[in-house]
């Protein structure tokens, strides 16, 4: 019988330990990686519909994709595997967020072996003027908005013609785009 209540008392501990480091109960925003960046109960959610969306629209493992507002990897700990080495680019404000994403989600040698590209920035003026992307991908509009619409106001950003705003935050180079800057070319808004 005591050992049955040492057993239980030992899922019970787990179970604790496994919501607090997935920060579940947590509201959005606390200080927390996974909270941080949205509700903690749907960080799993949000990442697979967001990735399923990217391959419909044609993902595919060879494109460069920039995570614009990447935090702690919620969409990047698929994609840096899935992608082809160095194609994967997250621009984000907060390095802890991307600390904790890669110590608690993907590990080191997934940075080693599929060695995406890390700024640590609210602007899009630190990404090097030559590199070019398939996609680009903002989970948050909000996000999109401060980072690229900052950008553009104060001209780091420069916007083609045709610009096409069509509802998510996904975009990708087979149409017209607002920024020549990052090399895009379609933005689809749909939201989240």
């Amino acid at each position: 019988m005591k050992m049955l209540k040492s057993g239980h008392l030992l899922n019970r501990i787990k179970a604790m330990l496994m919501k607090e480091s997935l920060g579940l109960g947590l509201r959005p925003g606390a200080h927390h990686y996974r909270a941080y960046v949205g509700q903690p109960e749907d960080y799993d959610l949000i990442a697979s519909s967001k990735f399923n969306l990217l391959t419909t629209l044609g993902l595919r493992q060879y494109h460069t994709v920039l995570d614009i507002g990447c935090g702690s990897l919620r969409i990047g700990r698929l994609l840096i595997p899935y992608l082809n080495v160095g194609n994967y680019v997250g621009i984000e404000p907060n390095k802890w967020l991307v600390d904790d994403g890669i110590q608690r989600e993907i590990g080191q040698d997934q940075i080693r072996i599929k060695q995406p590209q890390f700024y640590f920035s609210d602007s899009a003026i630190d990404l090097p003027s030559d590199e070019r992307f398939d996609f680009a991908i903002a989970i948050h509009l909000q996000s999109l908005r401060a980072r690229l619409g900052g950008a553009m106001a104060h001209g780091e950003l420069r916007p083609s013609e045709g610009v096409r705003c069509l509802g998510s935050d996904v975009f990708d180079r087979r149409s017209r785009l607002p920024n020549q800057r990052l090399g895009l070319s379609q933005v689809h808004l749909l939201q989240s």
